[in-house]
C-alpha cells in the first residue's frame, strides 16, 4: 500500500487503467503497461511529466506536458493524434480514440469516418468523455450523451439524475 506522510492509505495517488488484455499505470517512475503486447500496446514511449493514462482495446493513450500520444493498433487511424488545445482527458476505445481539449470533444479512428451507427451529437461545454468498444459517451451541460454503434442499447441513455 502507497503510504504518503498525512494522507489517507485509502485514497489512490496512482492512475490505473485496463484494455482488452493489458493494463497500464501512472506511477512515481511515470507509464508502465503489461500484458498482450501484440499490437505494440504495452511499448510505452518517451513521456514527459505524464498526468494521465488510458488503456483501450489494443492501443494505449497518454497525456503529458506536449499532449497526447497513442500507441499500439493503429489500424482505423486510433492511434493518430489529430492538433489537440490544452487536452485535459483520453479515452481510447475499440477503434477509435476521443479526447477532451479546450475546443470540446474530438475523436479520431473509425467514429471519425461515420462507420458507427450514431454520429457524434453537438456538445455543451463537456467536462468528461469515455469510450467503449464501439461507442463514446460524454456529459455535458445537458447531462450524459453517448453515440456510436448501438447493437445492444450502449448509446441509450437512462433517466438519470444530475450524472457528475
Amino acid at each position: 500500500m502507497l503510504e504518503v506522510s498525512g494522507a489517507s492509505p485509502k485514497i489512490a495517488y496512482y492512475r490505473l487503467s485496463s484494455g482488452r488484455s493489458h493494463s497500464c499505470v501512472l506511477d512515481d517512475n511515470g507509464v508502465q503497461c503489461w500484458g498482450n503486447n501484440g499490437w505494440g500496446q504495452t511499448d510505452v514511449p518517451s513521456l514527459s511529466n505524464p498526468v494521465q493514462v488510458s488503456a483501450g482495446r489494443r492501443h494505449t493513450c497518454a497525456i503529458d506536458e506536449n499532449g497526447v500520444h497513442c500507441w499500439g493498433d493503429n489500424a482505423q487511424g486510433q492511434s493518430d493524434v489529430p492538433t489537440l488545445w490544452n487536452p485535459v482527458q483520453v479515452a481510447p476505445g475499440g477503434g477509435h480514440t476521443c479526447a477532451l481539449d479546450d475546443n470540446g470533444v474530438q475523436c479520431w479512428g473509425i467514429i471519425s469516418e461515420g462507420r458507427f451507427n450514431e454520429p457524434m451529437p453537438a456538445l455543451s461545454n463537456p467536462v468528461q468523455v469515455i469510450s467503449g468498444s464501439n461507442n463514446s459517451c460524454a456529459i455535458d451541460n445537458n447531462g450524459l450523451k453517448c453515440w456510436g454503434v448501438n447493437a445492444n442499447g450502449e448509446t441509450q441513455v437512462p433517466a438519470l439524475s444530475k450524472p457528475a
